[in-house]
């Protein structure tokens, strides 16, 4: 485990009591930052408790939207695949992704019997985070991380306030 705390706290992923300020004002800050760059800013959220391939497939999905928007920012109506996959691999696309913390899956999965009723998660918040943050997307000439900013939500959220879900 000590491994993964070391990853997070150089990498883009913010946690709770990790040390570096993820509050939703600066989740936004973020955000802006990018925006007024020139960047398109996809954002999406999930559980990724058994990470599989339709969850890859989803995310990369996601990057290539954001880097069909940044062409038709541009005045271009039918960008090619080629072109489409070279900018999701840029700066020019940024990806921030929400992933339920620990106890939010466990609240969820106490209402659904034919989940098990688990208390927790089958994989923690920060294996989750460590599988995603690890995954790429490739143009011609070059690689990336395919998620550029990892935080958390659910009530014990870094992000989120105090009040408990309804």
């Amino acid at each position: 485990m000590k491994f993964v705390f070391e990853y997070l706290a150089a990498g883009n992923i913010h946690q709770k009591n990790n040390g570096k300020d993820c509050s939703i004002a600066s989740l936004r800050n973020l955000r802006n930052s990018w925006a007024d760059d020139g960047s398109v800013v996809v954002f999406t959220a999930g559980v990724f408790d058994i990470l599989h391939a339709s969850h890859l497939l989803a995310l990369t999905h996601y990057r290539l939207l954001g880097a069909h928007e940044y062409w038709a920012r541009q005045g271009v109506k039918n960008p090619t695949i080629e072109m489409l996959h070279e900018t999701a691999a840029s700066d020019k696309v940024r990806f921030i992704l929400s992933v339920d913390t620990d106890s939010r899956v466990a609240g969820d999965k106490a209402f659904i019997p034919e989940k098990g009723n688990s208390l927790k998660p089958l994989v923690s918040w920060e294996n989750r985070t460590l599988l995603l943050a690890r995954q790429s997307i490739s143009g011609k000439n070059n690689t990336r991380n395919l998620i550029d900013f990892i935080t958390s939500h659910g009530a014990d959220a870094c992000t989120c306030d105090s009040r408990k879900r309804r």
